[in-house]
């Protein structure tokens, strides 16, 4: 079980509708890569790094993506990524 804090809930919960009219909730790209560093000990650094090249290699949004990983407090292990995968 994880436990999220309520503030934090709605940060890049995304709402669609299925084929049949109902309606359910997806992570956006950005929660999604935040979310692997947050769970790093759980599916590894490999996958963090992987998710990460792959969001950067596809229409990043930088601005969006910090404000997340500040605000769910991985900015420093994300921040260290990025200066690598930059270099």
């Amino acid at each position: 079980m994880h436990v999220f804090q309520a503030s934090t809930f709605e940060l890049g919960r995304v709402s669609q509708t299925g084929e049949h009219g109902e309606r359910f909730w997806i992570s956006d790209r950005e929660r999604s890569v935040v979310d692997t560093f947050r769970l790093r000990h759980l599916v590894g650094e490999d996958m963090a790094h992987a998710a990460l090249r792959r969001y950067l290699q596809a229409r990043p949004k930088p601005g969006r993506l910090a404000e997340f990983a500040r605000r769910l407090r991985v900015w420093g292990p994300l921040s260290a990524a990025l200066r690598v995968l930059q270099a």
